[in-house]
């Protein structure tokens, strides 16, 4: 059995769509979160701006020891546990500072809020 060509060219897009989707993390981290993340913070608050007290994972923190010590240290949620604190805790403890925002958002000269680097537009979609 001989396939056409339209045939094998949507096999071979179906296949590359599985293997690019199989571990799902583009979903969840990276620049795609602050996309996905929009609608509901339109939704939810009426802004299309982001802050650190919400949304800390969109943010870079510095840690101090005892934590490791680094300059991007990751905060998923202020309730993460991070040894026998959260970060909640290590952060009003002084070893968690703000350090600015991940490369995905800006500052909004006009508003001085946290913005989505590529524009409302590809969050609006989801809606």
């Amino acid at each position: 059995m001989k396939l056409s060509t339209r045939a094998l060219a949507w096999l071979l897009f179906a296949g590359l769509v599985i293997v690019y989707h199989a571990n799902q993390t583009d979903l969840v981290e990276g620049d795609t979160y602050v996309s996905i993340s929009l609608p509901f913070e339109l939704l939810e608050t009426g802004k299309t701006s982001f802050d650190s007290e919400r949304y800390p994972q969109l943010f870079k923190w510095r840690s101090k020891p005892p934590l490791r010590v680094d300059h991007e240290f990751r905060v998923n949620s202020w309730q993460q546990p991070i040894g026998d604190k959260t970060a909640a805790e290590w952060r009003a403890s002084g070893h968690l500072v703000f350090n600015g925002p991940k490369y995905f958002i800006i500052e909004s000269s006009v508003q001085r809020v946290y913005v989505n680097t590529f524009g409302p537009i590809p969050g609006m979609l989801l809606l």
